[in-house]
């Protein structure tokens, strides 16, 4: 998909109902327990396929609590995300395969990419008629990991009346709108609504000082 290399693995491999290949890597930082993550690759089929199928899942783990899995049969771990619509049946061009994940313990710095179900639950589609090779081999380019996040500097305080402009784009490029409408009037806190419903919703509040004249004491003679 880009740059000089990719990965691959084998999704199934009939007649064995349990061949697997998988990939597994180390992430540049443990993911945050609570946090929205979005997981992005890229996949197309390689020339060794006769089928296309589905089941291209990821699972994420403490990796010094996961041994390495010397073997090609099922791993015994449920994938936290999965691809299980119609079978992948593109040789020539990528597909982005996208993922929101919210990991619930801490901890978290490998994962795991493969087909973590047997053939008998995973939708196939043969590609190459008069071919029995019965085997799916994807590549896979461009795997990315990222945290969602929505980031504004704190707003400046205004006096009452001032010109107030909320930005429509937050500091790290998230489009989206803001409710109420801005009211210069008043202290108020508002909510930014992002256009891309993957990134979260966030509360700004602005602060609008009244405009106070001053008071003296009558001077005397």
């Amino acid at each position: 998909h880009s740059g000089n290399a990719y990965a691959g693995l084998a999704n199934h491999y009939a007649p064995s109902y349990f061949y697997r290949e998988y990939l597994r890597g180390k992430l540049s930082q443990p993911l945050v327990a609570g946090e929205t993550y979005v997981i992005n690759f890229y996949a197309c089929l390689g020339a060794y396929s006769s089928d296309g199928s589905n089941n291209i899942g990821v699972k994420f783990i403490e990796g010094t609590s996961v041994p390495n899995f010397f073997q090609t049969m099922l791993v015994p771990l449920q994938p936290d995300v999965n691809y299980s619509g119609p079978p992948l049946t593109s040789f020539d061009t990528w597909t982005l395969f996208s993922f929101i994940f919210i990991p619930t313990q801490p901890n978290l710095d490998e994962l795991i990419i493969g087909n973590f179900f047997d053939d008998q639950n995973t939708l196939r589609q043969n590609l190459q008629p008069g071919i029995d090779l019965n085997s799916t081999y994807i590549l896979i380019d461009d795997i990315e990991v990222f945290a969602v996040s929505t980031d504004f500097d704190d707003f400046d305080d205004i006096c009452e009346g001032d010109t107030l402009i909320l930005p429509s784009i937050s500091n790290n490029g998230v489009q989206g709108t803001w409710s109420p409408a801005p009211n210069n009037q008043i202290t108020t806190t508002y909510t930014f609504i992002p256009d891309n419903p993957v990134f979260p919703v966030i509360e700004k509040t602005v602060v609008v000082n009244p405009i106070i004249s001053p008071e003296f004491d009558q001077i005397g003679p």
